[in-house]
């Protein structure tokens, strides 16, 4: 989803140079808008902004920072930047009704006094200078742009939504939740198996199966089908406003039905979604194989995993017997279960069999929080608890 980020220098420098030219107005915020007061459960945005202190240098890593700024040939540039504890940063450009057109920049920081300098690996990556609860813009020489579009070059501290406000959708098992303002819309997903889609004029809680259509380092897509239409949830891992308060969520999400498109925002209930952490101890929660159930197969010891992805080693255990072989870190997949050492005791009952049949099927896997999921391409196999 993100452009190639040797465009982002680039782009950075164009947005100074032309900002005493082209005199247009431009937005000036992301959460001026004024929508309606429909409310469903888990689709409320979060509201207000009296709770954000001034910045400091003890709450400059607290929620982030954001604005529209201009642009030349957009109707504006939306940025999001992050500072995180032990000096480095995040920050997010996309450029209105452009697609693929989001920059990425990831370094340090150095705070003098009221300026910030961002570094990335090719240097100087930006410039702000604190005020109050905010930042200035400045330009490539520190200074800040003088001109009618002075006003303009602001970021606004805000919030991050908190995923506790969903506690109780978490305890149900919802994974994420994804919402719109434009309609009202609200998705509820569990991953890898089904969502339920609401609306003011849909109310149905019926749970919909899924299928993990792809997955890349950007974001991820599922499908399926709503009223005999087929319908294609996808996420991505980029900040996004829901347009009507002053949170800023962790992901943007789109949902495509019968020839329509809509667009919000989303947020993972229990932990970040990735594929990259999936070191630790592990227990077999659920083989999702037809007419089997994990407690008819094993009656008194479940299968586990060890991944070490420091030293790249996989182990475990059948339940019954032990294997182990490499983990190979960065892999879309990063062991092979054909190629694992393992005992040869006899098993009683179909346990192990089941168990491996499964596991070595697996092509793919994610990791949300304390859960692993294994799939078979789009579908779900296996899925593990961690100890």
């Amino acid at each position: 989803m993100k452009a190639n980020n040797t465009n982002f220098r680039p782009a950075l420098q164009m947005l100074m140079a032309v900002a005493a030219i082209f005199m247009f107005s431009c937005n000036n915020s992301t959460t001026g808008k004024t929508k309606g007061t429909y409310s469903m459960p888990g689709a409320t945005p979060d509201t207000g902004r009296s709770d954000a202190p001034v910045v400091s240098e003890q709450s400059l890593t607290d929620g982030i920072f954001s604005g529209l700024l201009p642009c030349a040939d957009c109707p504006g540039i939306t940025e999001y930047l992050q500072f995180k504890t032990g000096g480095t940063y995040h920050l997010q450009r996309s450029y209105a009704e452009r697609m693929e057109a989001t920059f990425v920049s990831q370094g340090t920081f150095r705070r003098e006094g009221n300026q910030i300098t961002l570094t990335d690996n090719r240097g100087d990556a930006g410039r702000y200078m604190v005020q109050d609860n905010s930042l200035i813009v400045l330009d490539q020489d520190g200074k800040p742009v003088t001109g009618a579009l002075t006003s303009k070059y602001v970021l606004h501290r805000q919030l991050l939504a908190n995923p506790e406000k969903w506690k109780a959708q978490a305890a149900n098992g919802i994974d994420f939740i994804a919402m719109g303002t434009e309609p009202f819309w609200n998705v509820s997903l569990r991953e890898g198996q089904w969502l339920i889609f609401q609306t003011p004029d849909k109310r149905d809680s019926s749970r919909i199966p899924v299928q993990l259509e792809k997955a890349g380092g950007t974001g991820w897509t599922y499908t399926g089908e709503l009223d005999g239409q087929l319908f294609r949830l996808a996420i991505y891992t980029e900040f996004s406003s829901d347009g009507m308060s002053d949170r800023i969520y962790r992901y943007r999400t789109t949902f495509e039905t019968n020839g329509k498109k809509l667009s919000g925002t989303g947020v993972a209930l229990r932990g970040a979604i990735s594929g990259n952490s999936a070191g630790g101890s592990w227990v077999l929660q659920d083989i999702l194989e037809p007419g089997k159930s994990l407690q008819s197969l094993f009656s008194q010891k479940t299968p586990t995993l060890l991944i070490d992805t420091i030293a790249r080693k996989l182990s475990g255990s059948t339940s019954c017997n032990r294997f182990n072989g490499a983990w190979m870190n960065g892999s879309e997949l990063p062991f092979n279960a054909a190629q694992l050492a393992m005992t040869r005791m006899a098993c009683a009952g179909e346990g192990e069999t089941v168990f491996l049949a499964a596991f070595k099927k697996v092509n793919g896997f994610r990791c949300i929080a304390d859960e692993l999921l294994m799939y078979q391409d789009n579908r779900v196999l296996l899925r593990w608890k961690k100890l």
